[in-house]
């Protein structure tokens, strides 16, 4: 059987998009009849207007046609005092008829590329990169990419109301952030090892300009009027079930009845989903709320181009939550 030739590895550059959407789109399909095509507005809006910028490795025929495709979403991250560049690594896939073709598979090759080119330990490479991979990817990445799995991720869950009924701050649903978010989570990072970015650029980009989901935003108040914490959720599917995913949490102690009451009548009778870390504060004090802690799917994998923040380190001391993903 002849293959494709391929005539090159490279990044991506403008006017590409079209024809990765169109290998996207074919990837998946394959393997989800049910998955709605990627939109051009989606796309553009998750790689191009990202505040952080993107990592893209295309592998094209002679055509011009993508045939492999390793992208990475930067995130800023605050850890130690620096912050650092970070790729939540997603929508890598290559087409069907290419895969098994060599010792050094395709997909191997554009990954190690990418990995080469943008992982490193200097300001503007990419100290970490990590996402929530397939089966597939996971094992093929674990056997060539050098990833590593942090966790098989669990996530707590609300199903009825929220339990404690002491007094609650008052919280109020927003349409936009600002300024007071950037100091709020800068203040909030000093108490963690690692937090990922959450300004108001960040925020407004994630939250407020998504092209195809809306969500509610919340946020808390002391009785001098300053910010306490906000969370952020959305009605959606999580893992086949009509839920009200939180995408975001970050809250001092004070804030988390309130908070979750709103979420509360946010999602009327829908269970509420937050996937957090499960090594943070908030897993365990929201467990007296009424939340449990259930099983997922999710499986966090990762890799470390930097000794001083090593797999270790993310896996024990930084704090994510499922917005931080592409996942919803």
């Amino acid at each position: 059987m002849t293959t494709t030739r391929v005539t090159m590895i490279r990044d991506y550059r403008p006017g590409d998009e079209r024809a990765i959407l169109a290998a996207h789109n074919a990837a998946f399909g394959e393997v989800n009849a049910g998955l709605a095509p990627r939109s051009l507005a989606l796309w553009r809006w998750q790689y191009l207007q990202n505040p952080g910028g993107a990592r893209i490795k295309l592998a094209l025929d002679d055509e011009g046609r993508v045939l492999a495709h390793y992208a990475g979403q930067s995130r800023f991250v605050l850890a130690g005092g620096e912050r650092l560049r970070t790729s939540h690594c997603a929508d890598s896939f290559i087409q069907s008829r290419e895969r098994g073709l060599a010792k050094a598979g395709l997909f191997v090759r554009t990954g190690i590329e990418f990995a080469r080119d943008f992982g490193g330990s200097d300001a503007d490479s990419d100290r970490w990169m990590w996402g929530f991979p397939v089966a597939t990817a996971q094992r093929i990445g674990e056997r060539s990419l050098g990833y590593r799995t942090l966790r098989a991720q669990v996530a707590l869950q609300l199903e009825g109301p929220v339990e404690v009924s002491d007094d609650a701050q008052e919280v109020q649903e927003l349409r936009e952030v600002g300024p007071e978010f950037t100091a709020f989570s800068e203040a909030y990072a000093e108490g963690l090892g690692a937090l990922g970015v959450r300004d108001a650029a960040y925020l407004t980009w994630r939250y407020c300009e998504h092209p195809e989901a809306d969500y509610h935003i919340f946020a808390a108040r002391d009785r001098a009027g300053e910010l306490s914490g906000y969370c952020v959720g959305r009605r959606a599917l999580f893992e086949g079930v009509e839920s009200f995913i939180l995408c975001d949490w970050l809250a001092r102690q004070e804030a988390w009845t309130g908070l979750m009451r709103a979420a509360r009548a946010a999602a009327r009778d829908l269970p509420i989903v937050l996937v957090l870390a499960p090594w943070c504060p908030d897993f365990v004090g929201l467990q007296t709320l009424g939340m449990r802690v259930r099983p997922t799917g999710l499986l966090m994998v990762g890799r470390s181009y930097d000794s001083n923040f090593e797999h270790a380190f993310w896996s024990r001391r930084w704090y994510y939550t499922l917005g931080d993903s592409d996942l919803v």
